[in-house]
């Protein structure tokens, strides 16, 4: 997961609400779920750069239920909470770091 953090942060705000709307484009049923096909597929037509194997062991941690089908909201919004904290750490390093460059 570490990875498609690092690659939507370097597409900035941007990358996970493109990410949503893709999401939500191939979410053909409406259910607010994708499986595993379509969700490997989202992230390469995204052009992330992931290996298949990784988007795999994404889409595993992030099916609980093991029902096949991750909430891709549920997703979206673990990817933000966990980007957000990363910004927040970095800000704070750099406050630190400028902190001690006086």
């Amino acid at each position: 997961m570490d990875l498609i953090h690092k690659r939507l942060v370097a597409r900035g705000a941007r990358g996970i609400l493109g990410l949503g709307k893709l999401f939500k484009m191939m979410d053909e049923e409406r259910s607010g779920t994708l499986d595993v096909e379509r969700f490997i597929k989202g992230i390469k037509e995204y052009k992330l750069n992931i290996e298949e194997s990784e988007i795999k062991e994404v889409f595993k941690q992030f099916d609980t239920s093991r029902s096949s089908k991750i909430n891709y909201a549920t997703f979206l919004r673990t990817i933000r909470v966990s980007i957000i904290s990363i910004l927040t750490i970095v800000g704070r390093n750099e406050s630190i770091q400028k902190g001690f460059s006086r």
